[in-house]
């Protein structure tokens, strides 16, 4: 499929493209670098029914299946109509939502706290809770266990864990440990990253109550009545101006979330390969802005003074 370049074309042969796309349901194409963007008509954005979100999002699957891309990123405006993202996920097509990003700044969030409390990470210990063994998150236990004192795997998989345990040790020379005792694993850490536990198992824990938790995965609310922590359950990105510049000049940055765009462009440019991405965030100066929990963006002074709360 031929993408069109809007940008040499004059106001005047620019609306009559406008006028045809509106008349027939036509999807505006544009090349972004490994990326392909994709203008829905705004009068069917204002009317969208069952079935011209059909339409749309079959036209637009096509497009994504056309140039080999199999994730998309919707506009704010498109996010909260449900015809829409069911039409796409039916498709087997993926809606990033900033999540896998999110696993690639574990590191950045920690510097992002510790900044705030004036500690040096070096020192530091750090809990992470999983039960996946994947390449992406042993390359990140690998990666995060350079940078802290201590970090420790709260995991179901005691069995496999010890392996990997072994392996790093072996490979590497570094220690991990491994645990998953629900009286003590969480009683004392006060930053702990919850990579894939379910609110039902989490909650089984007991956990400081003064623990900053962040939950990468899924949303997820903290139930005992002791904890007066601060629980995270996304969070912002800070992008350097040439990013901002970069997406306004195709009129997205505004209608976008920028975890999402960014996120968008690091997998499509690295796919699977975590220390690639990993490189790219920090050659792109990429940082985090703010925390959000329950009720909106988590204040520096909580995180900042959160023992003293």
């Amino acid at each position: 499929m031929e993408i069109e370049d809007l940008s040499k074309i004059n106001n005047k042969t620019k609306k009559i493209i406008y006028f045809f796309r509106n008349l027939f349901i036509i999807i505006g194409i544009e090349k972004l670098n490994n990326n392909i963007i994709c203008y829905i008509p705004k009068n069917y954005i204002k009317i969208m029914n069952k079935f011209i979100a059909k339409i749309v999002s079959k036209k637009i699957c096509n497009v994504l299946y056309d140039n080999n891309i199999n994730n998309v990123v919707l506009s704010n405006k498109l996010k909260t109509n449900n015809i829409i993202i069911n039409a796409i996920q039916s498709e087997n097509i993926e809606i990033l939502d900033g999540r896998e990003l999110f696993k690639d700044l574990i590191l950045k969030i920690i510097e992002y706290v510790l900044s705030l409390q004036n500690e040096d990470i070096s020192k530091y210990e750090i809990t992470l809770l999983t039960n996946d063994l994947s390449n992406n998150v042993i390359n990140n236990i690998i990666y995060l266990s350079n940078k802290v004192k201590v970090l420790n795997v709260v995991t179901n998989n005691i069995k496999d864990y010890k392996k990997v345990e072994e392996k790093i040790y072996n490979k590497f020379g570094i220690l991990i440990r491994i645990t998953n005792n629900k009286r003590k694993s969480l009683a004392n850490t006060k930053l702990i990253f919850n990579i894939d536990f379910p609110e039902e198992i989490l909650n089984e824990y007991i956990i400081y109550d003064k623990a900053i938790i962040i939950n990468i995965c899924k949303k997820i609310k903290i139930l005992s009545k002791k904890f007066n922590g601060i629980n995270v359950n996304y969070y912002n990105i800070k992008l350097p101006i040439e990013y901002k510049n970069f997406f306004s000049k195709y009129n997205i940055y505004r209608n976008f979330n920028e975890n999402e765009l960014y996120e968008s462009i690091l997998y499509n440019d690295n796919g699977k390969d975590f220390f690639n991405r990993i490189n790219n965030i920090e050659d792109n100066n990429v940082s985090i802005l703010n925390l959000i929990g329950e009720n909106g963006v988590i204040s520096e002074n909580n995180i900042k003074y959160i023992d003293k709360l």
